[in-house]
């Protein structure tokens, strides 16, 4: 999961102005923002602030209104999903988007496709189907790449059992292991916490904190848990009512009194 460190200062990802609206009531409003890259960068805010409708903008998932997303220098404002994952960018969602039928290994070779060499006249149905049955030595490659996911994740005693009858926190792992066998340059993690046992988000902790130690990889985090957050983020950006209120480090977004009175209540620097 070698990603190769970033040795510039330019941000990894640009976002600058983003604005968008569903039905009259905006989700995001007048949102920029920049992450180095290297980094842990947290976005985070009450529910219904725009959190995870900024990760779909920088995933292609929406296209805003206004506003640009860069990626590497790149504008990749409104881009489809698979033209931004082949970028370099990957992503886990809030709402799992595992195939339940599917073993652990091969939910994780779903995001091997990207890196298998395409065959003329081959389809993607085609190409999943030649993962069940390895046998090309690029096969047996995105097998061993998997294999080393499964291990990094401590995911190897679920390794063929289907991902329908995995724990909750099992399923957060599994996903986040297939983001990762695509071998992003920028990681976008919405909510990968939620539902994990304490042992699972320790190792959860360890496991980025050790991406952007060895790897370098980037990471974009959306968490509610907040002493996660402050554990692994090196920068933060506040959202409420989807506009920037505070971005900094975690002390310093902490003791913001905007961000305490989105939390608690606006009364609470009053009493």
């Amino acid at each position: 999961m070698e990603t190769g460190k970033q040795t510039n200062t330019a941000p990894m990802l640009s976002v600058s102005r983003l604005s968008i609206a569903f039905g009259g009531l905006r989700a995001l409003d007048d949102v920029s923002f920049d992450v180095a890259p290297g980094t842990i960068f947290s976005i985070i805010g009450p529910n219904g602030s725009g959190k995870t409708t900024a990760l779909n903008c920088i995933g292609g998932e929406y296209r805003p209104d206004t506003g640009s997303v860069q990626f590497m220098g790149q504008d990749v404002t409104g881009s489809p999903p698979h033209r931004i994952a082949r970028m370099g960018i990957s992503r886990t969602f809030q709402n799992l988007e595992l195939f339940p039928t599917m073993t652990t290994l091969e939910n994780i070779l779903v995001g091997r496709h990207i890196h298998q060499q395409k065959r003329p006249g081959g389809d993607i149905l085609r190409s999943l189907c030649s993962f069940v049955r390895p046998g090309a030595k690029s096969e047996t490659a995105q097998y061993r790449a998997a294999d080393e996911i499964i291990d990094y994740l401590r995911l190897t005693h679920v390794r063929d059992a289907e991902t329908a009858g995995l724990s909750y926190g099992q399923k957060k792992l599994v996903e986040l292991a297939r983001a990762l066998a695509m071998e992003p340059r920028l990681l976008l993690l919405d909510e990968p916490s939620g539902g994990m046992s304490a042992v699972e988000k320790g190792r959860f902790v360890e496991r980025i904190g050790d991406l952007k130690k060895r790897a370098g990889m980037t990471i974009v985090l959306v968490e509610h848990d907040m002493n996660l957050v402050m554990d692994v983020s090196d920068e933060i950006v506040v959202l409420n009512f989807g506009r920037v209120i505070a971005r900094g480090t975690p002390k310093e977004v902490q003791t913001h009194p905007d961000v305490l009175s989105a939390y608690l209540g606006e009364d609470y620097n009053h009493g």
